[in-house]
């Protein structure tokens, strides 16, 4: 008999990147956000996008505005933003343990 899903949760949304995983991500990059966000599947911030975000979120700090960038890439790019993708692109950039994190608590 099949399990059973988590209320809320539909079988296309187990992978898709959470909150609280950006939350994750976005402290432990700091000011490696925008290196970040140029790899993501799909490229879909363009270089404005990340002055606007800079400018909008800078008094919050580098954490804010590396989840401000995150979360855009997940609203542009529903079918990209996965736990997958973006586990991918953290080692891709040597943010190793923290894709084992996500991974790992996940």
């Amino acid at each position: 008999m099949p399990e059973a899903e988590a209320p809320g949760r539909s079988q296309e949304n187990i992978n898709k990147v959470t909150n609280v995983q950006m939350m994750i991500v976005s402290r432990c990059i700091g000011g490696d956000w925008r290196a970040l966000c140029r790899m993501l599947p799909g490229k879909v911030i363009p270089e404005h996008k990340f002055d606007q975000l800079l400018e909008e979120h800078r008094s919050e700090g580098l954490c804010e505005v590396a989840y401000r960038a995150l979360d855009f890439w997940r609203e542009t790019r529903p079918q990209e933003a996965t736990l997958q993708n973006l586990c991918k692109t953290l080692t891709e950039l040597n943010y190793t343990s923290v894709a084992e994190l996500l991974e790992n608590k996940f």
